[in-house]
């Protein structure tokens, strides 16, 4: 909900009661949106402008389903949850997504396409979110567990703990985007700017990906082609 309240320009004090005006004003859901932003504006007069949604678009629960070529849905044995960032590994036997809880929490989940198992809690520690598969079966993700929105890196089949591949300079965060030939491509957000990047895996050397910058709040997105030659 939006709301009034007088204010002194002159004491810089708020005073009176806050009054609702309108409920229903639309907030942004990229990863590197500013706290607190809301879609709305005054004019001179005291018209309120604003856009109309939910608080959170991404809090909207839906469902996974598999769909062909041919145009036919079939909808996964799974409830209906708030699911990001839903991937296939490489070798097609399992699903990828990472599960929002509530604003504090979110974690990755696997899940086996034949339907034999139930979904399976990858990560514990910190809010973990924007899993990519790599070519030989891990699983990259961004996680706030040590205070920064760093990547990590982890087997699928938790053979061992999580290691972390970057490092946050102060107010940026880091989300993975691509994983292919040994290469790693991800976004650098800070604020309301963002720069691809990449990093080759076996040097473990990360340089920014040519000039490919965003300057309007908005989140980039980026895959290396199958065979490594293209993004």
């Amino acid at each position: 909900s939006q709301f009034v309240q007088q204010f002194d320009v002159k004491r810089l004090e708020m005073g009176g009661n806050a009054t609702p005006v309108v409920s229903g004003i639309r907030r942004p859901v990229f990863f590197n949106a500013t706290p607190g932003t809301v879609y709305f504006d005054v004019s001179n007069n005291g018209v309120l402008v604003y856009a109309t949604g939910p608080a959170n678009i991404g809090a909207i629960r839906g469902r996974i389903a598999v769909l062909t070529r041919q145009g036919k849905s079939t909808p996964l044995a799974l409830p209906p949850n708030i699911y990001r960032s839903v991937r296939v590994s490489p070798d097609e036997r399992y699903l990828l997504a990472d599960i929002v809880t509530d604003d504090a929490n979110s974690h990755l989940w696997l899940y086996e396409l034949s339907g034999a198992t139930s979904l399976r809690q990858l990560t514990v520690a910190g809010r973990n979110s924007w899993g990519i598969w790599s070519p030989d079966g891990q699983v990259a993700f961004q996680s706030d567990r040590d205070g920064t929105r760093a990547i990590y890196v982890q087997p699928a089949d938790s053979s061992r703990g999580a290691e972390r591949l970057t490092t946050p300079a102060d107010g940026e965060a880091h989300r993975p985007l691509s994983w292919r030939h040994r290469q790693l491509l991800y976004e650098v957000a800070k604020r309301n700017e963002s720069a691809l990047w990449v990093m080759s895996i076996a040097e473990r050397k990360a340089v920014p990906f040519g000039t490919v910058r965003s300057t309007s709040g908005l989140p980039i997105s980026a895959e290396i082609s199958p065979d490594g030659r293209w993004v």
